[in-house]
C-alpha cells in the first residue's frame, strides 16, 4: 500500500514541475510579443485599457516554429 502511495505522489510530483514547466513557458511568449504591462495584466485575468497613438505600425505576421 505504501509502495503504491509512492508512486502516486511521483506522478503528482512529476504533473506539477510539467504544469510549472508549461507555465513559464507560456509566460516567456506572452513577454516576447507584447508590452510587460500587457503580458501581466492579461495573466491576472483582466481586460487592458485602450490606449491612443498618434502614429503607429501594426504587422501582421506568421510566426512559424512555435
Amino acid at each position: 500500500m505504501e509502495e503504491q502511495s509512492s508512486r502516486l505522489q511521483a506522478i503528482v510530483d512529476e504533473k506539477g514541475r510539467d504544469l510549472l514547466d508549461e507555465k513559464l513557458r507560456s509566460d516567456t511568449l506572452l513577454h516576447k510579443i507584447l508590452p510587460k504591462e500587457i503580458a501581466d495584466t492579461l495573466k491576472k485575468g483582466t481586460r487592458p485599457n485602450p490606449e491612443s497613438f498618434e502614429l503607429v505600425t501594426v504587422a501582421f505576421m506568421d510566426i512559424l516554429g512555435l
